[in-house]
Formats: structure tokens, sequence, C-alpha cells
């Protein structure tokens, strides 16, 4: 019956998840179901680098505080990445934390389609791991900081491409045959809306 609500196959030409950010590997913690390993590490997810989470908290009507991102990007980058800070720019900050953000704006441009990997022979359905699809929530809060900081620096060109990188996700979850796929897509949605909401509120932006 679900067979119907499966979204077909897409070209890897056409696919934004087709990157290899994106491919689903086996979890070594639970051996019995796939996870986006490398996404998870381009996120930082991995307890090791014991990376405190951090976002631009973006209000609705309210002009976002980028000094309090400044003193934590020099923090995450000099404790995790053995680095100092190559310029006091949160921009390029942003980029040299999360430096797949550019490939996957590319893949946006050229791509059409976002469709995961998703393994839909596991029974029950209901037991089916959703980790690709969660991560995906992870995803859009850092583009939607990037996009944030591209307005702040008078860049509406990347943060255009956020934003069409963000709804493009957003759809393709949507899809997905899942109560729960169809709430991860509404909260993408909300993070996009509010992204849009605070470009008035960037200080550099006429």
């Amino acid at each position: 019956m679900i067979q119907r609500y499966i979204p077909p196959p897409v070209p890897d030409d056409q696919n934004i998840a087709a990157l290899p950010i994106f491919d689903p590997a086996l979890d070594l913690k639970t051996k019995d179901s796939l996870t986006p390993i490398a996404l998870g590490r381009a996120l930082h997810d991995d307890d090791r680098l014991r990376m405190r989470r951090f976002e631009l908290r973006l209000e609705e009507g309210r002009q976002p505080d980028f000094n309090k991102l400044h003193p934590e990007h020099r923090r995450v980058l000099r404790q995790n990445f053995c680095t100092p800070p190559i310029t006091n720019d949160a921009l390029a900050q942003w980029d040299a934390i999360y430096p797949f953000i550019a490939e996957l704006n590319a893949a946006s441009e050229t791509r059409p389609y976002f469709r995961l990997q998703e393994d839909y022979s596991s029974q029950p359905d209901y037991g089916r791991p959703l980790v690709l699809l969660t991560s995906q929530i992870k995803v859009a809060k850092v583009l939607s900081v990037h996009a944030v900081l591209a307005l702040n620096e008078n860049q509406p060109e990347l943060a255009v491409a956020d934003i069409k990188t963000m709804l493009k996700i957003s759809r393709a979850v949507g899809r997905e045959p899942s109560f729960v796929a169809g709430l991860i897509s509404v909260g993408l949605c909300s993070i996009t809306d509010i992204v849009i909401k605070s470009w008035a509120h960037c200080p550099r932006m006429e």
C-alpha cells in the first residue's frame, strides 16, 4: 500500500541528496540502521569535538545580535580545529566551520530535486529510522545562520541561495510518506520564514 506514496527515484545528476555528504552508512552503534555519518561529521555531531551548540537567535521584529556570534566563532575554530580565525568576518568564519555550504548551494543551483536514500523496506513502517529526515533540520539551521550573516554583509545573493536550498529540502521532505516527515517539513518552512522576515532587520541592508 505504501509503495504508491514513495517518491520515484531521481538520477544522481538531478539530485542534491546524491552528494556524498548525504550517503547513508551502517550505524556502528546499532548495526541495524542506516545513518548519514558524513553529514553528522560535517555538522560536527561527533561527541569527540565537544562543540557546544551555538546559533544566531532570530526573532521576528528584532535585529539579530551579530556581536555575540564573533567570540563563539573564534572559540570553536581554536578549540575544535586548532586554528585561529582567518578573519574577524563572521560570514567567513561560518564558512570555515561549515565548508559544505558552498557545495550544497552549488548543487542546488543545477539539480532540481532532493531525494534522500531512504530504506522503505523496513518492517513495520513505523519502525523505520528517521535520522536521514531529522538531520535536515540541522542543515537548515546552519543555512539559516549563513543566510542572515550574508545579509548582514550585504550579500543578498548568498542568502537567496541558502533560502532556495532550504525550500528544496523542505518540499522534498514533505513528500516522504510519513506523518513525521510532514512535521519536519513544516519546521523547515518555519526556519526559512524566520530568515526571510529577518531580512529587513539586518543592519547593512537598505
